[in-house]
């Protein structure tokens, strides 16, 4: 079976399915940069200061490298036919399984915290990529509470979540920056 096809004029087009893997591969590298670029302007002390339920930016960070290994396990389990085993831990706005993630990968070191964040980003993404385009869309029976699980569906909902947790972290760095300023002023 041929993946791609061609144009009249020789050049290979994108199946459908390589453009939404493509595309969510994209998003998530944009929305990940993004969010690790405004956690990174944030000073020593804002860095713990919790802005998010009972988060700071650290523990944001944390609970992104956990969901990266999570999804990475999740693609293999799907592929394999399974429901991806963090459903087991399911409970209201993943509450639970997020306080794991984020006392798992909390680090003091919040210069080691960012560099993790892009080492289990760019882990992600390449895991993406070996996926096949077709796989990642594919329909493999898998439900859980009615939902169709595929691949493609698990990342579109982190795809989601990191750009709420962008625009969360960008509106606290916004207010905090402010609020510095009328301080200062």
């Amino acid at each position: 079976m041929i993946s791609r096809t061609h144009s009249t004029s020789g050049i290979a087009k994108r199946t459908p399915a390589e453009v939404t893997r493509d595309d969510l591969i994209a998003g998530l590298r944009d929305v990940r940069h993004s969010i690790l670029e405004t956690a990174a302007s944030l000073g020593p002390g804002v860095r713990d200061e919790v802005f998010l339920g009972t988060w700071s930016a650290r523990d944001l960070v944390a609970h992104l490298v956990g969901w990266d290994y999570t999804n990475i396990r999740a693609i293999d389990e799907v592929l394999d036919g399974k429901l991806p085993s963090f459903y087991e831990t399911r409970d209201h706005d993943w509450r639970t399984y997020n306080a794991l993630l984020v006392e798992r990968y909390k680090d003091s070191n919040y210069r080691n915290l960012l560099r993790h964040a892009r080492r289990s980003h760019l882990s992600l993404i390449e895991r993406i990529r070996q996926t096949p385009a077709a796989d990642v869309r594919r329909d493999r029976g898998i439900r859980a509470r009615g939902w169709n699980v595929t691949i493609e569906r698990l990342l579109q909902a982190e795809l989601s979540d990191e750009r709420t947790h962008l625009e969360q972290l960008q509106g606290f760095a916004t207010r905090r920056r402010r609020g510095k300023s009328v301080k200062s002023g």
